[in-house]
């Protein structure tokens, strides 16, 4: 009777350690799919915040060669053909300044470097995440080292959580380069239709008053001044580089953008 009951017990307990594993492995596989889940709802994120800031910062770029390449090398056409008398020193200071500061802009500023924007982007869901939950479960393991498992996958887990919202935090970062550089780009652009205009005007002058500014009126003069000055302002927008080496905005062409859109805010 004993050695039935014996081997009763051990059914008994052969079924209920099945049962403990089988609810372990259970334990694990949720742990898995909810670690799945935030590394894929993670990369997804990171995907869509990379390919904004590379299309921000490919239109960007475009804009900037496209006005260095038309409106300035216009812009520079005419103040070249307007003649200013040397004792007219606020006018020749202001023309110079606009010779000096479409000088003072490089080609290399409008490359679109891979650097930079990757610098910028968040890498390799890979990389920065480390390696999925995957692997954990064991088919052959039981009993403690079950226990230990699911010990393993909880602490991955929670791994995975902290580099997720470390991610999330870097995307964030990247999202207000990349709102920044739009915001640049509409600044520009704004410029950009007021100089174009501007230098139609001055054209129009020049072909009916011809190249010297004596013979202009006062109001004509004036429209010239202010065709420097735009001229100057795009230019320095264009011989600024726009991010650093780290792939951040930089200072100095936020202010820069930043100054300009008041500007334009009240004019």
């Amino acid at each position: 009777m004993i050695p039935v009951l014996l081997f009763g017990a051990a059914a008994l307990y052969t079924v209920a350690s099945h049962s403990a594993i089988n609810d372990l492995k259970e334990e694990i596989e949720e742990i898995q799919d909810e670690s799945q889940q935030m590394i894929d709802e993670t990369r997804e994120l990171i995907d869509v915040t990379n390919e904004n800031l590379k299309g921000a910062c490919s239109k960007a770029f475009e804009q900037r060669e496209n006005i260095y390449k038309t409106t300035l090398k216009k812009a520079t056409e005419i103040t070249n053909k307007i003649k200013i008398k040397e004792e007219n020193v606020v006018l020749c200071n202001e023309r110079q300044e606009v010779v000096d500061k479409i000088s003072s802009i490089k080609e290399s500023t409008f490359a679109k470097s891979p650097n930079l924007i990757a610098g910028t982007a968040i890498g390799a869901v890979g990389a920065y995440l480390g390696a999925t939950a995957g692997g954990v479960i064991v088919s052959t393991i039981v009993g403690v080292k079950m226990t230990i498992k699911v010990d393993e996958a909880k602490e991955e887990r929670a791994r995975i959580r902290c580099e997720c919202e470390d991610a999330k935090t870097q995307c964030t970062k990247v999202r207000y380069t990349t709102n920044t550089i739009n915001n640049s780009i509409e600044v520009i652009y704004r410029l950009n239709q007021m100089l174009e205009y501007s230098l139609i005007n001055a054209e129009k002058i020049l072909n009916e008053k011809g190249e010297n500014i004596n013979n202009w009126t006062i109001d004509e003069r004036n429209s010239i001044r202010s065709m420097f000055n735009l001229t100057s302002a795009v230019s320095e927008i264009l011989s600024t580089q726009m991010l650093t080496k780290e792939g951040n905005i930089s200072t100095k062409y936020k202010q820069i953008t930043n100054e300009s859109s008041k500007k334009l805010d009240i004019e």
